[in-house]
């Protein structure tokens, strides 16, 4: 069974970055539109002086769907500084296998079926292995290629961002 073995370094700047990248894939445009037309909306309806009981809902929807949008960033940021904070060594090693794929550090291992994993989501300096809703930050300087290649065969919806 092949087996690929990477060891990777974390910083505070590049798991910031990569919280940041989460979260814009997770609302990205189609969130930033949806609060713009909420906020849109609501505005039109007040400037056209449209009764508080019709406007006040979308205004809601809209100041409801900002603050979940700022919690959820505040939300990975908060975890992914305190992460790397937590580690005196800021390495990690990820072994890939047929099977799945393994992620440890200091503070801690997993272990996963590629099976759970929805997607991999790759920008030039990390790569975000999507989880159930969560992720695992992969920074890929020192992947070598024959390993990025293994991780994509087996994770069938590799989305690439430049």
């Amino acid at each position: 069974m092949p087996e690929h073995i990477v060891n990777v370094t974390y910083t505070e700047k590049a798991v910031l970055k990569a919280a940041m990248k989460y979260f814009w894939t997770m609302f990205g445009a189609r969130g930033l539109a949806a609060f713009l037309f909420l906020a849109g909306w609501s505005a039109l309806m007040a400037y056209l002086d449209v009764s508080p009981w019709l406007t006040g809902p979308f205004l809601g929807a809209a100041v409801f769907w900002l603050l979940l949008m700022i919690k959820t960033f505040a939300q990975h940021r908060a975890k992914a500084i305190e992460g790397v904070r937590l580690m005196s060594d800021k390495t990690g090693t990820f072994t890939f296998t047929e099977s799945g794929f393994r992620a440890e550090s200091e503070n801690g291992a997993t272990e996963l079926p590629w099976r759970l994993t929805d997607k991999v989501i790759q920008y030039p300096d990390v790569w975000l292995i999507s989880v159930r809703g969560s992720y695992i930050t992969l920074p890929i300087a020192t992947v070598p290629d024959e390993t990025r290649a293994f991780i994509l065969a087996h994770i069938p919806q590799a989305k690439s961002r430049a």
